[in-house]
């Protein structure tokens, strides 16, 4: 029997995990384990077995060694700085203007052919894309 006295709830903890563990009790901290804590004439000790005299209560100790660890409390994520954050606008605003720019580019040769004259077979083709263009750039481009 493991009797840990005038310790904090979690010193307590790792201390019976510590004295677990060269024992051969490591099959245990697998599993979820219970501690009574006994309060006896205002002294608190922690025990394997339940109290015989005093307040009782039962205190579970979880082994957090696998899987996800709880966060620490007031710990936030960083905010991401105006400067950043107005890099990224300009970079995305050039790279409209790029595309709108070629859209324009596109539908300036393709107003140029039509003026300049097309086979038949070509009419329905160069009138389409002659709306794309112009309905993406109405759309996306001041």
């Amino acid at each position: 029997m493991i009797h840990i006295t005038n310790f904090p709830r979690h010193t307590a903890s790792i201390m019976l995990v510590l004295f677990m563990m060269p024992t051969g009790y490591c099959q245990v901290m697998a599993e979820d384990i219970h501690l009574y804590r006994c309060v006896i004439d205002g002294a608190t000790e922690y025990r394997q077995t339940a109290c015989v005299e005093g307040d009782e209560s039962i205190t579970r100790v979880t082994d957090h060694s696998k899987g996800i660890t709880p966060s620490a409390p007031g710990l936030r994520l960083k905010k991401v700085s105006e400067k950043t954050d107005n890099k990224a606008k300009k970079k995305n605003k050039r790279a409209i203007d790029e595309r709108c720019w070629k859209k324009r580019r596109q539908l300036e040769k393709v107003e140029r052919k039509l003026r300049a004259g097309y086979k038949p077979s070509q009419y329905e083709r160069l009138h389409q894309r002659q709306e794309t263009y112009a309905s993406y750039i109405r759309k996306f481009c001041r």
